[in-house]
């Protein structure tokens, strides 16, 4: 309702959301529940570029199996979570939906299944996007000195300055900024596929450490539980936001925070 935009990072131990080894198959996903929860932020994975057998680099799932150097928190809400609050939100119906019908522990070994503990297939899912999150060139400021460092505390902020350069665009051509990005994000996601890097290798069944732990989920084609949407593409994604609010302002309606519509010409009930 403010028209903030609040990013913040899936986390850097995978599925598992444990950095000290993987959980017992009694409790294997404890993965971070503030805020990566909530469903009023906008929660960025990781990825990083690997070559193929060709030697072409391609972009995929941020692992340390793969030496990103963390493995980005993927999943969804826990269940002991009031899911009123914390249920899957109406802007990830269509896309959420259709991952759980196309992925599973049969076509990927290490998916949950409904017995698997912690498993909430109905909670708030995340990542909604992702970004390049493996080994960053940064100023260690007391010692003068460039480290690199990896983590998805790196691709969050990305992101945020991305759609902070993207708000400065929507501005001079006369458009409203971003704000509440999730319900945009996913009609992207159906609508301007050219806004995203679609990432489809690389799972999140790794720790921090490598360690290979019992579940984790595959990336794929669309949205996934392991990079979202997958990475922004800058300028397709501006005009795409640009489409948006057109496409909204053209219905006379607008996009409410749960992912229904008001019509402002008129009656101002949802």
């Amino acid at each position: 309702l403010a028209g903030t935009t609040i990013v913040v990072a899936s986390g850097d131990d995978g599925a598992s959301g444990r950095s000290d080894g993987c959980l017992p198959a009694s409790d294997p996903l404890q993965g971070p529940e503030w805020p990566t929860a909530s469903p009023w932020v906008t929660v960025v994975g990781g990825t990083q570029f690997l070559a193929d057998d060709s030697g072409k680099m391609e972009e995929v799932v941020c692992s340390e199996s793969t030496r990103c150097g963390v493995t980005g928190g993927s999943g969804f809400a826990a269940s002991n979570l009031p899911q009123e609050l914390y249920g899957r939100p109406a802007w990830q119906l269509t896309a959420v939906s259709r991952y759980l019908s196309e992925n599973n522990a049969s076509t990927f070994a290490a998916f949950p299944t409904e017995d698997t503990p912690g498993y909430n297939p109905n909670g708030r899912a995340f990542p909604d996007v992702s970004m390049y999150a493996s080994f960053f060139p940064l100023l260690d400021a007391p010692k003068g000195e460039l480290i690199a460092l990896p983590g998805t505390s790196l691709s969050a902020p990305l992101t945020a300055a991305m759609f902070t350069l993207a708000n400065q665009v929507l501005l001079g051509d006369g458009y409203e900024i971003i704000g509440y990005a999730n319900p945009m994000l996913y009609w992207m996601g159906e609508n301007c596929t050219d806004a995203f890097n679609d990432i489809t290798v690389g799972n999140t069944t790794a720790n921090s450490e490598g360690d290979a732990c019992l579940f984790g989920y595959p990336a794929a084609p669309g949205w996934d539980a392991a990079t979202g949407m997958g990475s922004i593409r800058f300028e397709p994604f501006v005009a795409c936001a640009k489409r948006y609010q057109d496409e909204v302002r053209s219905q006379g309606l607008e996009l409410l925070p749960n992912g229904t519509f008001r019509d402002v010409l008129g009656s101002s009930s949802p």
